[in-house]
């Protein structure tokens, strides 16, 4: 095992130190999730849309002078799939492909890139 998504964590990886070796822990937003926003909080449609916006805007200002941030989406077909919810959802995914700097990467390509990126870097833990 190289890393864990659903470590509570910041934005941005860090390193652990574990009996068998580093583990890298990848942040997993529970504030981005589908099914915390809309079955656990029962928000309205587009409350999702409205924190995204809200923390691709954060991170603009973050990162300017400061490591990338990992942005999670956590997307479930059964809840933002349905009608009222899909074109959330296809506005979601435009704002990010839009965005000047914004990667989409699966967990296997963020690890591997703050591998690269931390080579020497002492673990946390």
């Amino acid at each position: 095992m190289d890393y864990v998504c659903d470590w509570a964590l910041d934005d941005v990886p860090a390193l652990m130190k574990t009996g068998a070796g580093p583990l890298v822990a990848i942040p997993y937003a529970l504030d981005l999730n589908d099914s915390v926003i809309y079955a656990v909080e029962r928000q309205a449609t587009g409350e999702l849309y409205s924190r995204l916006t809200a923390t691709v805007s954060r991170f603009d200002r973050e990162m300017s002078d400061s490591a990338p941030r990992v942005l999670t989406l956590a997307l479930h077909p059964h809840l933002m799939g349905v009608p009222h919810r899909i074109d959330e959802l296809v506005r979601a995914l435009d704002l990010l492909l839009k965005h000047r700097i914004a990667v989409f990467m699966t967990g296997s390509q963020i690890c591997d890139w703050f591998l690269g990126a931390t080579a020497g870097t002492r673990h946390v833990g």
